[in-house]
């Protein structure tokens, strides 16, 4: 019996890791309250007060906050109802400016494929 037992616990024991794994999503939303650095603060101690935030920018001429968070712990929806609830401050995702490709030009040296715009480069500002 215990010649049993052990592997398929260890077996088991190696697929955990595998079964749990999330994808971080990265948003940006357009905040239209954020007018001042102290704004700004308290978007951002809110927003990591989120369970799976992991990362938090904020633009302030643009008046954008790029979240990136872990979709298993939590939603855009429930960052945009934190944003609500806690500053009454609206919000709206910015279309096509989540970086899910994780910023190619990091990882292969060379610029996005996508425009020459800074806009594009926003996540670090290199081309």
């Amino acid at each position: 019996m215990k010649k049993v037992v052990v592997p398929c616990i260890v077996m088991m024991l190696l697929l955990i890791p595998f079964s749990v794994s999330a994808e971080k999503k990265t948003v940006v939303l357009r905040v239209p309250q954020m007018i001042c650095e102290n704004c700004q603060a308290k978007i951002e101690k809110t927003l990591a007060f989120e369970k799976g935030v992991k990362d938090i920018a904020c633009d302030l001429p643009s008046k954008e906050v790029t979240v990136v968070f872990d979709d298993a712990k939590t939603s855009v929806e429930a960052l945009q109802n934190a944003l609500t609830k806690y500053l009454d401050y609206s919000s709206e995702l910015v279309p096509d400016k989540g970086k899910t490709e994780a910023c190619n030009h990091h990882s292969t040296g060379k610029q996005a494929e996508t425009s020459d715009s800074a806009k594009d480069r926003s996540c670090c500002g290199k081309k």
